[in-house]
Parts: structure tokens; sequence; C-alpha cells
């Protein structure tokens, strides 16, 4: 629990600091890039980097085209320079999703399931639930992906801003639903195995 709870307090600590504080310097955001993705590579490896580059690249190129636009429209607040605008505005937040992912993963990687087990039945069924839907989240990705190229409209040759946000957008809403559907059908589950398989000690 220990262990639980330090790697809760570091991710409170690092969202008031770059996710509030620090939210808009994107030099601060960058040395974090680089100090997390070393931090990853000596913990997890090259291949682990990779994978999870892979699950968050449509959601990195998605929020990179919605200000990319933005910038080729001239939009922005009060007549201030887009180019400039939406660097300093769109660039750290593209880095905090990437980073927040790969320090959560990070962190995650420290605790083990058997760190949870003097936990009460009802209290454990929640980290039971969370690493399945964990799991469910980050391998169901490209299965996902691959049924939405099965559709015989996605098999038509197609190009363009439009199409690869609305690609994208499909894959992230499927992605939502799944791993809602698994959640309330395994949280049914584990109640009716608590349910009929075991007697809490009294």
């Amino acid at each position: 629990m220990y262990k639980a709870l330090l790697c809760g307090v570091i991710l409170v600590l690092y969202t008031v600091f770059f996710g509030i504080l620090w939210l808009n310097d994107p030099f601060i955001q960058a040395c974090s890039t680089l100090a997390i993705l070393a931090l990853y590579l000596f913990r997890l490896g090259f291949r682990s980097l990779l994978g999870q580059i892979r699950l968050l690249l449509p959601f990195l190129i998605t929020l990179t085209a919605i200000y990319s636009l933005f910038i080729i429209l001239g939009i922005s607040p009060e007549g201030s320079p887009a180019l400039a605008y939406w660097l300093s505005y769109g660039l750290p937040r593209i880095l905090l999703l990437l980073n927040s992912i790969l320090l959560f993963r990070y962190l995650l990687s420290y605790i083990r399931f058997e760190d949870f087990r003097h936990l009460s039945i009802h209290r454990l069924k929640y980290v039971i639930l969370g690493r399945i839907l964990y799991h469910a989240a980050f391998h169901s990705y490209p299965m996902l992906n691959e049924w939405q190229r099965l559709i015989p409209s996605e098999q038509i040759p197609q190009k363009g801003l439009k199409y690869n946000f609305n690609r994208a957008l499909c894959s992230s809403l499927a992605l939502a639903l799944y791993v809602l559907g698994e959640a309330n059908s395994k949280g049914e589950m584990i109640d009716n195995r608590i349910l009929h398989c075991y007697r809490e000690q009294k």
C-alpha cells in the first residue's frame, strides 16, 4: 500500500505542477518529456515505449491536426499571431498528454497485484476490475482498429484531414464503449463470484 500511496502522491504533484502551474511553459513540458522518456526506457525498455507511443499516436495526431488547422486558418484569440499562439498553447498540451500516460505506466510498473492482497475482498474487487480494464484498454485498441478497417466504407481509399479526424474519433469512441461494456460485465461477474464463492470472516 505504501508504494501505491507514494505513486498516487507523485501523480497528484505532477498534475498540480505540470498540469496547472507550468501548463503553458513549453520548455518545462519538453524537459519533463525528456526526463519521463529516460525513466521509462530505463525501467521498461524501448519495446514497451514504442508500444505505448503507437497506442497514443492517433490521439496525438488528432490534437496536432486540430491545432495545425487553426494555424492554417489564422484563428487565434484577440488577433494574436496564430502560429505563435497555438504553438505556445497546443504543444504543452500534446506533451502533457504523452507525459501523463507514460508517467502513469512507469509508476504502475512498481505496483504488483500482490501488494493489495491484504485488502478486504470488497475493496480488492476494485483493484481487480481496474487491472482488467487497464489491460482491456491497452490491448484491445489494435483489435478495434482492425475491425474498423473491415467496414466496407473504410476499404475505399480516402485521404484528408476530415477523414483522418473522423476515423480517430470513431476509434476513440469504440474504445470508450468497449471499456464501459467490459466494466459493466466484469463488475457483475466479480460481484457474483464474491456473493456465491466467498465467505468473509467475521
